[in-house]
């Protein structure tokens, strides 16, 4: 721009001129002022394109993620459904411990081992009683039976041995098992092979934090052990009660018993090697089937033997069932509250449209009318915070209440005994603000289509805005556009609302005027709303073929007729303000009111003037014709 200025400015140099087709004269740029242009459009470009729209365009995500409406809507929604679901998962946790406390016994039973290493073996005696190691040596409760009775057990032996070099040669072993009762006889034997084959050491890191978590030992070293785990038995009784009766000789009594002892014997391949066994376990596990356990029956197999997949499938299956039912609840709830919302707002429409009519409808549509917007701002049906697509189809109804609040303010009847002119004042005041919170809701819902804002754009200025005058040529072509999309918009609502009343199920009569015409049809009215759910309108004005295209089309409607209302009420607000007081009546004026009249009596006083000084009557003459005058005169 400054080398254009500077090239302008230069004396001795005439601008270029041309004459164009119609004879004008147009100014001819020079190649430097074209070559400035050009390199000025490139860098705007450049600016727009690396720095303007990347810009733009990080602002728009950021106040999409963080500060737009959508997105307080949803992080609230989400905060609200978390703790829902927190609660539930919390009771189902409650609950699982509990039943598991309450059904599953403690039958499982560890025991340590020592071994006494020998030549070629390791010999450990293990007893299966309760003892001084078992229990406190100043307890002097009666000794508590280690095994249940006629219950099935699985024996494993747990071995934990360093992983170094050395244990790499153990190999093969064999471990032996008998089980004995307090009479040193042998219950039950058992002789089966282990190996020792050392894991990858993320293996034995893993098993060594689940040992850490699920069967803390503190004498176990932090390093990770080779785990060895060798089954013995499977499914033997060790306590076993008496079978048979004595005086049934069809029956064999056996005798019942009790395994006390178990005695181990590791044997190993050749020569004895060095065997670095950090620990020993002798373990006996109950062999139970089953869900729930139920004494003297079956017993619970699933929580026992799978204690963690258990809670997982309890904590699932739990709190679904405690969600699902809640959730429907609030549904059904919000169903059936919006329903009766519906019904009551579709009640007061119907009235409103019989005001005005000698009836006292228009009370009755104003009280109902003021309950549903209680109950819509308790309930927070329609929030500040949503938009127009998040608003359901059966909640577009709840915007046109400050509309015709408006209408039926407006044409409220004043009764006899009332001061008319306040009460029509007080009446106009408040059919003003309901139509300024009318036009409030449709500017920050951004219901209207475009070219209804900018028809009605005076009165969808924000509060605060300087207003907007037009002249009076504007005015009028505006009221003309407006008598003429008004025109169109009923004729449309009124197709719509002829076609959907005839194709519901139970067809109803509505209003006569689809200006009170909210279409709630019995019966076919949720499914409906429900297809027509996701549809908004968009564009100037759409054609109206789903109820909320109808609804949102009935928002236009609304508007045209509440901006006319406003017009009027306000021309007479000012009306209003300008009338003086009413005088006290006194008698002696009431006696000469009818003197002043023009059609007074013909006893009244008929002397004085018959016209004034400017030619206005003052009292009745008859004029006659002028062939009268002599008989008069005689």
């Amino acid at each position: 721009m400054a080398i254009r200025s500077f090239v302008a400015s230069r004396p001795g140099r005439p601008a270029r001129r041309a004459r164009t087709s119609k004879g004008h004269l147009r100014e001819r740029k020079s190649r430097i002022n074209r070559i400035v242009d050009a390199v000025h459009a490139v860098l705007f470009a450049v600016w727009q394109a690396l720095v303007v729209t990347p810009t733009a365009y990080v602002c728009a995500v950021f106040y999409a993620l963080f500060l737009s409406r959508t997105s307080h809507r949803i992080v609230l929604r989400l905060f609200l459904l978390l703790l829902l679901q927190g609660a539930c998962v919390l009771t189902a946790v409650l609950a699982f411990f509990s039943f598991y406390h309450a059904w599953v016994p403690e039958v499982a039973l560890a025991k340590d081992v020592w071994f006494n290493y020998g030549e070629n073996a390791a010999n450990a005696s293990v007893p299966l009683r309760p003892g001084h190691e078992d229990l406190p040596v100043w307890r002097e409760e009666p000794e508590v039976d280690l095994f249940m009775v006629d219950q099935p057990y699985d024996v494993s032996l747990e071995l934990r041995f360093d992983t170094d070099e050395e244990t790499s040669w153990l190999g093969n072993f064999m471990v032996d098992l008998q089980l004995l009762n307090h009479n040193d006889t042998i219950l039950y034997k058992s002789s089966r092979p282990g190996l020792c084959v050392i894991e990858p050491g993320i293996l034995r890191w893993i098993s060594r934090l689940y040992r850490v978590l699920t069967q803390p030992v503190l004498s176990e070293p932090l390093a990770p052990l080779q785990v060895v785990r060798v089954p013995l038995l499977r499914e033997i009784v060790p306590y076993a009660s008496a079978s048979g009766r004595s005086d049934d000789p069809h029956f064999v009594r056996t005798r019942g018993y009790k395994a006390t002892q178990a005695n181990l014997k590791l044997r190993f391949r050749g020569l004895s090697p060095i065997v670095s066994l950090e620990h020993a376990t002798l373990r006996f596990h109950a062999y139970l089937t089953g869900l729930p356990y139920v004494y003297d029956s079956y017993h619970s197999y699933l929580m026992f033997h799978y204690p963690l997949f258990s809670f997982c499938l309890f904590l699932l299956l739990f709190s679904g069932i405690e969600f699902v039912p809640w959730t429907a609840t609030m549904s059904l709830e919000d169903q059936e509250g919006a329903s009766s919302l519906t019904a009551e707002l579709d009640a007061a429409f119907r009235l409103a449209s019989e005001a005005g009519k000698g009836s006292d409808a228009g009370p009755r549509a104003m009280g109902l009318l003021g309950q549903v917007a209680h109950a819509v701002d308790a309930l927070g049906i329609v929030s500040v915070n949503d938009r127009l697509d998040e608003i359901s189809t059966p909640s577009l109804r709840v915007l046109l209440i400050p509309s015709m609040q408006a209408y039926l303010e407006n044409a409220t009847v004043i009764t006899e005994g009332e001061d008319r002119m306040c009460g029509r004042k007080s009446h106009v005041q408040a059919s003003l603000g309901a139509a300024r919170l009318f036009f409030t809701i449709m500017r920050r819902y951004e219901v209207l289509p475009p070219a209804v804002r900018a028809l009605l754009q005076p009165h969808m200025q924000p509060e605060g805005a300087e207003p907007i005058v037009r002249n009076p040529a504007e005015r009028r072509m505006v009221k003309i556009q407006s008598f003429k999309l008004e025109r169109a918009v009923q004729q449309q609502l009124d197709a719509f609302r002829q076609a959907f009343r005839a194709q519901a199920r139970a067809p109803s009569a509505g209003p006569s005027d689809v200006f009170f015409d909210l279409l709630v049809v019995p019966n076919s009215e949720s499914a409906d709303e429900d297809a027509d759910d996701e549809q908004s309108a968009s564009g100037d004005l759409p054609p109206v073929r789903t109820l909320r295209a109808y609804l949102q089309t009935m928002c236009v409607l609304h508007a045209l007729r509440c901006a006319s209302l406003l017009e009027s009420a306000l021309q007479e607000l000012e009306l209003l303000e300008h009338v003086p007081p009413p005088k006290p009546s006194d008698g002696a004026s009431d006696a000469t009111d009818d003197a002043w009249r023009l059609d007074s009596h013909w006893f009244s006083k008929a002397s004085g003037p018959l016209l004034s000084e400017t030619g206005k009557p003052l009292r009745p003459f008859v004029i006659t014709p002028a062939a009268d005058k002599p008989h008069r005169d005689g």
